[in-house]
């Protein structure tokens, strides 16, 4: 390298380049790859917890409706009770 900088020695200079160029094109290549590896398994992994989230909730929800539902049964007969009086 330092004769190619300091003796101006252009001989090298076309292997140098090629192999910067192919160090740079790995770089990139394998950089896009791990993007798209990382990508993907975030997406996979999202996926999984949500599902763990839906079946965790989904018991806590219905029994909550259910509950709901029976305060409320239980307010309207109270208040038929009342306007019977």
């Amino acid at each position: 390298m330092d004769d190619i900088l300091v003796k101006h020695d252009m001989e090298k200079l076309p292997t140098i380049l090629i192999g910067v160029s192919v160090a740079i094109l790995i770089q990139a290549i394998t950089s896009f790859l791990l993007t798209q590896i990382l990508s993907v398994e975030a997406q996979h992994l999202i996926s999984v917890l949500r599902s763990r989230v839906q079946k965790h909730l989904l018991p806590i929800t219905h029994s909550l409706l259910r509950q709901s539902k029976d305060r409320h049964r239980q307010k309207n007969e109270q208040c038929h009770q009342r306007t019977d009086d």
